[in-house]
């Protein structure tokens, strides 16, 4: 039997995808064997060290004190090995209980052993070692190819997102379901390892971000968008994303811990993380901040078996052995003899820990609370005893509630107007898929469609409209490769996806485009497509060419014009893009600097800011445009460093903000822009130059146009404190270039203009609904109301006379039909792609007064109308 518990065992390693299961089956000691009964003492000989597999036992050791009746009953998790003859234990004839020890960073439950997220199983070693992942499946393209409510042809992937209305700093608050983590190929624990949603399985919220460190060579940082980027270290702190990501990761000492600096290339923000990889702060290059906050846990009382814990409020406890089992709980309970932790340095059982919960809104340490802009407006988070958002609080208290199914799955959204939003997960073989959504008028609203495997492969709004459906020749694939470094004793893991074959997208209006897809990175780009024939045009395709990065190189349009691109090797910014050639043209032979383009082509050359994603000069045909930022050398001023803002706003490294003080545009001789920066100035064209100036928060004081015969400045002050009519840095007034000046006298808490005065002393006022929406404004005392569905669509627009225009709606949100309090109606005809196919207009009688036909090509251009426009 010692053989079969060796083949049981030895599926340590091999199943690293899945459970890693070791089997606790009796067997005949053979040799040394192996017993449950105790000795006194630690084992010696063949056993090894303590935590090791041992060949002749079959199992992993370790040595426990206590009752040997306990383990008779067949409750512990160790199994003890002994060396003949040590006199550390005694064998027996009869058939012990074999009981299973897992290796380190494994979780025992039963007889099972599962390595711990970030950990993965090493065959050989039967060990499990740290997991490094190179490349992930949940990174994707940037500008990834996406189709309706929105699916994702190249990777089988859906989409949804929720926009909650709220924002802090320059980040909105958006929630993204993203099916990647199930996806045919993924790994389930890598997305576990390295992901946390907050809302359920594949829901994200953009707020909640976080850093993975695996190691001492990778990061993995998890974007609160479903994306999962890993970097690599380069050495001296310095990480590196993989190819065609221009994101940066910086490590560095700060009291003795390791912190993170995260620089996102894509909103010029610097984030700032701690030594657990909790995001601290965002930075942008304008100086907006924001700063976030988390729960904290004091673990305290060590409770043994059988004794009751009286608890009061909410607290955490843990239970289990290496790996902490969590659970919320509130009042008296038991520590049950099955539940236990191992000590291994006290070696003695301890059966649960009590943890205070500060405050008692999360389950635990580490969950965000609020998220909280530099002006001091908040949004703050709650959370169940499963660790998933419950609730949403904004600046003013409203709150955003969410509940889940029994799954759950995040299945509804309530909002601050008592509305609700349904998402319905129907398909029992797939029980995490999104595959609709009812909206808040009760009305289903989208739906969605999967392969049996996972993959998503359509998408249509209510009525079949707007549908679109993917079909494979070779679906795409997620794919894993492994390799083991032994010194370091860890698992390399590169994650890529393997591009689909003879993909075809049939669209909402029954046209369907064939969809060509290359691989690079790991990534899948798309390549090309297909696009039917059209009134007075053919069928025709459309093109690209990628550099090891997945930037372009040049891309063909469906009208055969070729444009050509160079970026820059480091940071991947367009450097150079030559347009507006024939499909033949040689991308080689016309983007180096100088060189002659064909006739009708037009370059267009950029520099960049040397730390962010700022343009500072773009020379075009016949134009050169200079952009000066603050703390910059300015051209036009000896390359003394540009100043326009009071010398106090600072970015965290110690820099000054990054705003755009003085605009230059200068006319030149070049009528094609193959010169760009060499070209020639016109004579007698005065520059055109615009200037501005910041406070300390970033936002502009004054504005400077071009003109220099009149005034051309635009003057904007703020408020300098918080009160019960504005918060700090609201906009106070604006002067125009005649000196005019606009008062902002009220606002609520989410920064809404509640009443203002013009130059002429009329007074403004604003109404705004729980959700933000504009209710009323009147003006010089004659108010506009403005009605909404349930939905949040505009139906009534009702003027101070009384007369009003509404507007009607069908369950995919699109307009069908306009009226107006005369009892004129104009109904629309729409077809399945929202293309407006007729139109008919009646009187108040309800006469038919006009009426009007058109007929689309297959690309939904106008190709024939009848009737009366």
């Amino acid at each position: 039997m010692l053989s079969v518990l060796m083949s049981i065992l030895s599926l340590l390693g091999t199943m690293a995808h899945a459970s890693d299961q070791v089997d606790s089956t009796g067997f005949e000691p053979n040799g040394g064997g192996c017993i449950t009964q105790l000795g006194t003492g630690e084992p010696t000989g063949f056993c090894g060290p303590r935590g090791s597999f041992n060949e002749q036992c079959g199992a992993f050791w370790r040595s426990v004190t206590g009752d040997p009746s306990v383990w008779g009953e067949g409750l512990g998790y160790g199994s003890l090995c002994f060396g003949s003859g040590s006199g550390n234990g005694r064998i027996t004839n009869s058939i012990p209980y074999l009981q299973p020890v897992c290796p380190g960073d494994a979780l025992l439950t039963g007889s099972t052993c599962t390595c711990r997220p970030g950990t993965g199983a090493d065959p050989t070693h039967k060990q499990c070692w740290p997991v490094v992942d190179v490349t992930l499946p949940h990174d994707c393209p940037l500008c990834e190819l996406l189709r309706g409510n929105p699916i994702v042809p190249l990777r089988g992937v859906k989409k949804d997102f929720v926009d909650t209305g709220l924002r802090v700093g320059h980040l909105p608050l958006t929630l993204t379901y993203d099916s990647t983590g199930r996806a045919p190929g993924v790994q389930r624990e890598t997305a576990t390892a390295v992901l946390r949603p907050g809302l359920g399985e594949l829901w994200f919220s953009s707020l909640h971000r976080r850093l993975v460190p695996q190691a001492d060579t990778n990061v993995v940082a998890q974007r609160g968008d479903g994306r999962a980027l890993g970097f690599h270290a380069l050495g001296g702190g310095n990480f590196a994303a993989v190819a065609g990501r221009a994101d940066r990761l910086t490590a560095q000492q700060t009291a003795g811990q390791t912190t993170w600096q995260y620089v996102n290339a894509q909103d010029n923000s610097r984030e700032l993380y701690d030594a657990s990889g909790q995001l601290t702060s965002i930075t942008w290059s304008d100086g907006a901040r924001v700063n976030f906050t988390y729960s904290t846990a004091t673990w305290g009382t060590v409770y043994i078996e059988g004794q009751t814990v009286v608890l009061s409020g909410t607290n955490r406890v843990r239970f289990g052995n290496w790996y902490w089992i969590e659970k919320t709980v509130t009042g008296s309970f038991e520590c049950a003899r099955w539940v236990f932790g191992y000590d291994p340095d006290a070696q003695h059982y301890k059966l649960c820990q009590v943890a205070t919960v500060t405050p008692a809104d999360a389950p635990a340490g580490g969950y965000l609370l609020s998220a909280q802009d530099e002006r001091g407006r908040s949004i703050s988070f709650r959370y169940d005893a499963e660790g998933r958002i419950a609730r949403i609080e904004d600046p003013a208290g409203q709150a955003i509630v969410f509940a889940y199914d029994a799954l759950g799955n995040l299945e509804t959204v309530g909002w601050p107007d008592g509305r609700v939003r349904r998402f319905v997960y129907e398909n029992t073989t797939l029980p995490w898929a999104l595959t609709g959504v009812v909206d808040e008028a009760a009305a289903r609203y989208a739906s969605f469609g999967y392969f049996a495997d996972g993959r998503a492969v359509s998408t249509e709004l209510a009525g079949g409209v707007n549908r679109y459906a993917a079909s494979y020749v070779s679906a795409p694939q997620a794919t894993v490769t492994e390799a083991y470094d032994i010194p370091r004793q860890l698992i390399i893991r590169t994650h890529a996806w393997t591009a689909p074959q003879g993909t075809v997208v049939t669209n909402p209006n029954g046209s369907s485009a064939e969809l060509g897809a290359t691989s690079v990175n790991g990534k899948t780009y798309l390549s090309g497509q297909s696009q039917a024939a059209g009134a007075g045009c053919t069928a025709s395709t459309s093109g690209q060419a990628l550099d090891a990065n997945g930037n372009p190189l040049s891309r063909d349009d469906f009208n055969g014009t070729r444009s050509c691109y160079v970026h820059d090797a480091s940071r991947f910014l367009q450097t150079d893009l030559v347009e507006g050639m024939a499909q033949s043209a040689d991308c080689a032979a016309v983007t180096p600097a100088g060189a002659t383009l064909p006739a009708g082509a037009r370059r267009t050359t950029t520099q960049w800011h040397p730390d962010w994603s700022f343009a500072t000069k773009v020379a075009t045909p016949r134009q050169i445009t200079t952009s000066v930022y603050n703390g910059q050398p300015d051209p036009f001023n000896s390359n003394a460093t540009a100043s326009c803002e009071p010398g106090t706003a600072l970015l965290p490294d110690g820099k000054p903000i990054v705003v755009l003080c003085k605009q230059v545009v200068q006319a030149t001789t070049d009528a094609d822009g193959h010169l760009g920066f060499s070209a020639g100035l016109q004579a007698g064209v005065a520059n055109r130059v615009s200037t501005w100036t910041y406070d300390a928060f970033g936002q502009v004081l004054t504005a400077t146009g071009p003109r220099t015969a009149v005034n051309d400045t635009t003057t904007t002050a703020y408020y300098g404190d918080t009160t019960a009519d504005h918060t700090l840095s609201d906009r106070r007034t604006v002067t125009n270039a005649a000196g005019e000046v606009t008062t902002f006298d009220r606002y609520d808490k989410y920064g809404n203009v509640l009443q203002s005065t013009d130059a002429n002393g009329i007074v403004t006022l604003n109404t705004y609904d729980a959700r933000q929406r504009l209710l009323t404004r009147s003006v010089g005392g004659e108010t506009t109301t403005y009605t909404y569905d349930a939905v949040g669509q505009l139906t009534k627009v009702t003027q101070a006379d009384g007369s009003w225009v509404g507007y009607e709606y069908d369950d995919a949100h699109r307009q069908v039909a306009a009226k107006d309090h005369l009892g004129n109606r104009i109904d629309y005809q729409l077809d399945n792609a929202g293309s407006k196919t007729g139109e008919s207009v009646k009187d108040p009688s309800g006469q038919l007064r006009r009426s009007m036909a058109r007929l689309m090509d297959a690309l939904g251009r106008l190709q024939q109308t009848s009737g009366a426009e």
